[in-house]
């Protein structure tokens, strides 16, 4: 849902409006092999000598983002 509601003010309530989310899709994806997971919480992140960035950036620094995910799940 990060994607979906990317630059969306949730206001106190929690509810977005429908028509917010008129334009939005989503996809559901099933895995075909099984993967490895990290935790993404700061401690975790510290260990493996990433910061919070990884997961908290702007557009401009999905690259990154993108790039450290791949290189981390290389067999």
């Amino acid at each position: 849902m990060e994607g979906i509601l990317r630059d969306i003010p949730i206001p106190r309530s929690a509810i977005v409006r429908r028509k917010r989310l008129a334009s939005k899709t989503h996809t559901r994806m099933f895995l075909g092999r099984h993967i490895t997971v990290a935790s993404l919480l700061d401690g975790v992140l510290r260990s493996l000598n990433l910061s919070g960035t990884l997961v908290g950036c702007d557009r401009g620094a999905y690259t990154w983002s993108r790039t450290t995910a791949i290189t981390s799940s290389a067999p």
